[in-house]
């Protein structure tokens, strides 16, 4: 009897690791043919943005003469400019292979999705089958008709990198030792030199820690966030020119558009073309936020909290400075992945 119970109980667990193996396939399907697409796809072609935001301003960085002049230039440009990890990729691929390669940067830049997918599976309950809930996290990522400019376009992995470090951040302050901490700061500041959506991630750092109740880290954490914010707008410009030109609030008319746009953007993950769709979509993920905020879904997991936070966060600061080009740029790719 004893034999017997023994093998019923340890049944379950024998068919587990079999569960496990199928999941992780299904799982790392679509992240396969994303990136055999990029392979296949991808060329050493600039496109776009390639040639103002990357090959000009990193061709002066490889013909300066001391480490100096190299590290001014790179830091020359306001913060929403900066794409420093896409600067450093690039000039590290230039190191090694003589040349500069495009498409091996988005080989780099789109491997930052898995540390996204890995996180997802982080943040998950612990059960022995969770990985089938990593499926639809991995179906969202890795989008071959919604990701094609992260695809072929290698200027627009600032946001990534900052997606990418903005994860590192939420994950490790929701650990207690102090050490964490630190190492949530030091992502975070990588974050928002990858890209000025990095601002959020500071802002949404400093929210977590209120939420813990770790008011003397929220105020070291406010603290370091105004000085590194004060001083590179000293250095540097915080937005760009261009950026600085669009933000113009003159009359409750500018709000509502803004507040239009920001409920739109949200909306757009559903890769609907239609306004007034991904408009009515838009508003049920602020419900469902503030319905979340009303459950207090930040006490039971509060790394997903925060990255709800921090795309809520995103989607305002894009509202705020892309809503005078049109209704029409909430349907551009390169801001869908922000929502």
């Amino acid at each position: 009897m004893k034999s017997l119970s023994r093998i019923i109980s340890q049944e379950p667990f024998s068919t587990t690791p079999w569960l496990v193996c199928f999941g992780t396939v299904l799982a790392f399907c679509p992240v396969l043919v994303y990136f055999y697409s990029i392979y296949i796809y991808a060329t050493n072609i600039p496109f776009s943005d390639d040639y103002p935001k990357q090959l000009n301003e990193i061709i002066p960085i490889i013909q300066s003469d001391t480490l100096w002049e190299k590290l001014t230039l790179i830091f020359s440009y306001s913060l929403e400019t900066l794409l420093l990890f896409n600067k450093v990729i690039i000039l590290l691929i230039y190191s090694v292979w003589g040349e500069i390669d495009l498409k091996l940067a988005l080989i780099f830049g789109n491997s930052t999705l898995l540390g996204l997918l890995f996180f997802a599976y982080k943040t998950l309950p612990e059960k022995r089958e969770k990985i089938f809930l990593v499926i639809p996290v991995a179906l969202l990522l890795f989008q071959l008709k919604e990701n094609w400019i992260y695809m072929t376009w290698s200027a627009s992995h600032g946001c990534l990198y900052a997606l990418f470090f903005s994860g590192l951040v939420f994950y490790f302050l929701e650990k207690s030792p102090i050490k964490y901490f630190f190492g949530a700061g030091f992502f975070a500041i990588c974050a928002a030199f990858s890209f000025g959506s990095g601002v959020a991630t500071l802002a949404t750092g400093w929210l977590i820690l209120i939420i813990q109740k770790r008011f003397k880290l929220s105020w070291v954490w406010l603290g370091a966030t105004l000085i590194f914010v004060s001083s590179y707008s000293f250095m540097a410009k915080f937005t760009s020119s261009f950026s600085s030109s669009l933000l113009t609030i003159s009359s409750l008319s500018d709000l509502i558009q803004i507040g239009k746009f920001f409920t739109s953007l949200l909306g757009a993950m559903f890769s609907f073309e239609n306004q007034k769709t991904i408009f009515t979509f838009g508003t049920l993920i602020v419900c469902y936020f503030i319905f979340l905020l009303y459950k207090k879904y930040y006490a039971i997991n509060l790394a997903v909290f925060s990255f709800m936070v921090y795309v809520i966060l995103v989607a305002a600061i894009v509202a705020l400075f892309r809503t005078k080009l049109g209704e029409n740029a909430v349907l551009a790719d390169r801001y869908k992945i922000h929502s």
